[in-house]
């Protein structure tokens, strides 16, 4: 098993520090603390999974190789580090600061599969996490998300009221005769909000079968652009995952048919 050392100043920043130490069991330790804190909290999991798998370390090298007038280029079929190795062949001076990068590269990588391998264990072993996963577009990270954001699906007495919880509602000013709406309020936790718009893109571009939700957010795209198509979609995953959740019934992929 493997122990992991993640830096205090937030789960949202790309400031980590991972360090590949045998334990007896998996463990989630703040860096600089004494003592281990089990990993209890399936949120942090996703959180830190989501943050080391950014682009951040591929960017520095990059753009450290970039001041050298090397350019790794797409090179399709081809690993990043790989296509690195063949330019730093030819530069020894660069390989110097270049290859001490791609070692800690590669290691981040190692323990972004870590990562991705607890965040599936952790929703495998979630009956209501399996419940939400029958919902189309929804996988591991975002069903735990959900389900560590809303704990309780009695906190809320309507179904759409998640939307407005998640920030995906538009904002609305009223003073005097004027009274508009604007863009979505973003409050609520944004990880979330970007699992469902990651969700909503799933259902508009990959997901071939039949599906009514898909047809709906097409008709929306139609009359208001994608931008809007993308958010009503969003919104509409969060409600439907809340009614999922408080039915206990998998997601029907075809309406339910009104008696004649």
């Amino acid at each position: 098993m493997q122990r992991f050392w993640v830096s205090d100043s937030g789960p949202d920043t790309k400031a980590f520090r991972l360090s590949r130490e045998t334990t007896d069991q998996g463990e989630l330790v703040p860096q600089g603390g004494s003592s281990p804190t089990p990993l209890r909290r399936p949120k942090s999991l996703v959180r830190v999974s989501r943050s080391a798998s950014g682009n951040g370390g591929v960017n520095m090298i990059r753009g450290v190789l970039k001041t050298f007038g090397l350019l790794p280029g797409a090179g399709r079929g081809l690993r990043f580090d790989h296509r690195v190795e063949a330019l730093l062949d030819d530069a020894p001076d660069v390989a110097l600061i270049v290859r001490p990068l791609l070692v800690t590269w590669r290691q981040l990588r190692e323990q972004i599969v870590v990562f991705d391998k607890a965040v599936q264990q952790q929703a495998r072993i979630d009956p209501i996490c399996r419940l939400l996963m029958t919902v189309p577009g929804i996988g591991a990270p975002s069903s735990l998300m959900y389900v560590s954001t809303i704990e309780d699906p009695g906190r809320f007495s309507r179904s759409r009221a998640v939307g407005a919880h998640f920030g995906l509602t538009p904002r609305r000013y009223q003073s005097g005769e004027t009274d508009r709406s604007g863009h979505i309020s973003r409050c609520g936790d944004n990880l979330v909000r970007t699992l469902m718009y990651e969700a909503a893109f799933v259902i508009r571009h990959r997901v071939k079968r039949s599906l009514h939700l898909k047809d709906w957010a097409e008709a929306i795209e139609r009359r208001s652009g994608p931008g809007k198509a993308r958010v009503a979609l969003a919104r509409k995953l969060s409600v439907i995952l809340h009614s999922v959740w408080r039915s206990g019934e998998p997601f029907r992929w075809a309406p339910k048919a009104t008696a004649a």
